[in-house]
């Protein structure tokens, strides 16, 4: 039997749900003929405890075999920083290298990790993962980097991803915007040790199961937008909460106490991002409430209150966002940011990242949603994306294509 390695931090479900880790792992247990290992950073993991269906290694003297298939699980936090040192120290003895890349934009991340001096990196480290997209110009982009000279989205939408290119036989991206911003921002002066290029796959998201606890709509007193997950500047909270205010003001006196904003999540104030403080110079500070963390079993109770949801993000969006499919399992419409990946995903509205049109769309969406609520009617259905991309990969389809490449690769040598 063939032996499947998953490289990624165990991530607890939410009661009645489960996060994309979650489905992406429920669908490779089920995937046969493969022997599958977690393997986590047992450090910080605190136990290696199996589960049905698959056992729990650490990282650190992990042995395999050159029949071995590798998925590295890649994302933007400082959980995955070990997925990344083994992925720079994957070589073909290790077998097939499969990288699944959550989030392309990996610069701040890997930054941090080398001036962190994790995992065996250091400062100068950084130019390695630099080279990819920046070539013979990478010396000078880390320095304006160090010396602040940079734009505040440059930490937001560069890629750091020399060891996907380098070691990686396939790469997943969860977007075609992904996959082709990767592809494209390589640097014309990069030089590769590569013979030939990785294959490249989109894969969808698992679909989120139906949730027993269903959106009721217009069966709530109150209406009740809201925003949900880790509250952060490119959140777009300032966004919402002055779109909010705007709508609340135009609305009669006597209908505004039957509106709120709920702002779901831990708050992390940065310079320049003070939620709170926006919300509480607002006329609607009264109308919007902040819940900051809340436990699992309360939070999807929460969602389920909502008539609509918003998730918007800029500049950093490569990624997909667990709530709004939270949301969509819950049957309730999203409003989404027209722009990367977000611009791929079903929603009830995409609204502009242009800041003169921005806010005069949420404003609009607002009201067009609350008129739908007060007249008793659903709200608006969430119809698919306009796309000429073809359909996206599911996961079983995609482990099959690994499977043949890696089945392919075996009859090769």
């Amino acid at each position: 039997m063939r032996r499947l390695f998953l490289v990624s931090p165990i991530k607890p479900a939410r009661t009645g749900t489960a996060n994309y880790f979650d489905l992406f792992l429920q669908q490779l247990v089920r995937a046969e003929p493969t022997e599958l290992q977690l393997v986590v950073d047992a450090a910080r993991y605190g136990g290696l405890p199996d589960k049905p269906g698959y056992h729990v290694v650490d990282f650190r003297g992990l042995k395999r075999r050159p029949d071995d298939i590798t998925m590295y699980f890649l994302a933007n936090n400082d959980h995955h920083r070990y997925v990344h040192r083994m992925l720079y120290e994957h070589r073909p003895k290790d077998g097939i290298a499969v990288s699944v890349v959550h989030e392309p934009d990996m610069w701040m991340n890997i930054e941090a990790m080398c001036n962190l001096r994790e995992y065996g990196f250091d400062e100068s480290d950084l130019r390695y993962f630099a080279e990819y997209e920046f070539g013979q110009d990478t010396a000078l982009m880390c320095r304006l980097n160090a010396s602040g000279m940079v734009s505040p989205n440059f930490h937001y939408s560069s890629l750091a991803g020399r060891h996907i290119y380098e070691h990686s036989d396939v790469a997943v991206f969860h977007s075609y915007f992904a996959e082709a911003k990767f592809r494209l921002e390589k640097s014309p002066t990069y030089v590769s040790e590569r013979q030939t290029p990785f294959q490249s796959m989109v894969m969808a998201h698992p679909p989120e199961p139906e949730m027993t606890i269903r959106h009721t709509g217009n069966e709530k007193d109150r209406f009740v937008v809201g925003t949900f997950g880790w509250v952060k500047k490119v959140k777009q909270i300032d966004a919402l909460i002055a779109a909010f205010n705007d709508f609340f003001a135009e609305l009669p006196a006597e209908q505004r106490s039957n509106v709120e904003l709920r702002i779901v999540g831990h708050v992390d104030e940065e310079p320049g991002f003070y939620p709170m403080a926006h919300a509480a110079a607002s006329k609607a500070a009264n109308n919007i409430r902040f819940f900051g963390y809340v436990p699992d079993e309360e939070l999807l109770p929460l969602m389920a209150e909502s008539s609509l949801l918003f998730s918007l993000r800029f500049p950093s969006c490569g990624e997909t966002s667990g709530p709004m499919y939270q949301a969509r399992g819950l049957g309730i419409p999203v409003v989404l940011s027209d722009y990367a990946a977000f611009a791929e995903e079903e929603a009830a509205y995409h609204v502009s990242v242009k800041k003169d049109q921005q806010h005069s769309q949420l404003v609009d969406i607002l009201h067009r949603e609350y008129k739908r609520f007060t007249n008793g009617r659903s709200a608006m259905s969430s119809p698919k994306a306009i796309t000429t991309h073809p359909p996206k990969l599911t996961v079983q389809q995609m482990l099959d294509n690994v499977l043949l490449f890696a089945d392919n690769r075996a009859s090769n040598i």
